[in-house]
């Protein structure tokens, strides 16, 4: 079963900027690319309006999300950073928390379970 990690923190400024931190929950395996498991996530979801860079941390699940004032008012742009010990469960949650899906369960259920890339 599912649950939100109790530990998060949120800030979020005036201008809409959002910084997101996320307590390491569970191990990924040995082996597991972090990195390259929230780019397929970010791929099969294709938010609209927003691009995501994503790179490797050496500490915490973090994210990050401002708008993008010089491409639009609806534009937002966004970064995630993945340590090592990330799991699909935790980097799950901050990419539909990215997107603006958080509390989407089936939604959830399904990212956990794409295909590997061949």
């Amino acid at each position: 079963m599912h649950t939100t990690p109790p530990s998060n923190v949120r800030e979020k400024s005036d201008s809409g900027y959002v910084i997101e931190h996320y307590r390491r929950v569970q191990r990924a395996a040995r082996g597991f690319d972090g990195v390259g498991y929230a780019m397929r996530l970010l791929r099969f979801l294709a938010p609209a309006k927003l691009t995501v860079a994503v790179r490797a941390s050496s500490r915490d699940l973090q994210s990050e999300r401002g708008r993008a004032w010089d491409r639009g008012a609806d534009e937002h742009w966004a970064t995630l950073a993945i340590p090592p010990s990330a799991g699909r469960e935790e980097i799950a949650e901050a990419v539909l928390a990215l997107t603006g899906r958080a509390g989407e369960p089936m939604l959830f259920e399904t990212l956990m379970h794409l295909p590997e890339p061949d």
